[in-house]
């Protein structure tokens, strides 16, 4: 599966183009020779995954989520407590608290399964699943 989280956190560190370890071997000959030349390349899977995606986001009207927002999500679903993610996220237990009350109030969620689940409908936490 293809995490487009991770192609736009490549794309803003600066990558000219991403590819999956499936990509034939002639298609890393192309993208070589596309970014050599100043090009950018994203193999077709990849190119794909993210028209859909913003497809997907322009239709659902998604809002902007910031890196930490979409962190706090991801521990969220994985069933970590405020205490555990103050810990993997390193802040403090009072910014991850203040954190999940700005998404719940952003997703108009009633408590933390409601905001998972509204965010998982969304398409927030698809990229995040299984990772």
């Amino acid at each position: 599966m293809i995490k487009t989280l991770y192609v736009r956190q490549a794309i803003e560190a600066g990558a000219h183009g991403y590819m999956v370890k499936d990509d034939h071997p002639d298609e890393i000959v192309k993208a070589i020779h596309i970014i050599i030349g100043g090009g950018h390349y994203y193999s077709p899977v990849v190119f794909k995954k993210l028209t859909q995606k913003i497809n997907n986001t322009n239709q659902k009207g998604i809002m902007k989520l910031s890196p930490r927002e979409i962190k706090i999500l991801d521990l969220l679903s994985n069933g970590c407590t405020s205490d555990e993610i103050s810990i993997k996220a390193e802040m403090s237990i009072h910014t991850v608290k203040t954190y999940r009350k700005n998404l719940m109030i952003k997703f108009n969620a009633k408590n933390v399964t409601h905001l998972v689940t509204l965010a998982l409908k969304k398409g927030y936490l698809d990229d995040l699943t299984n990772s």
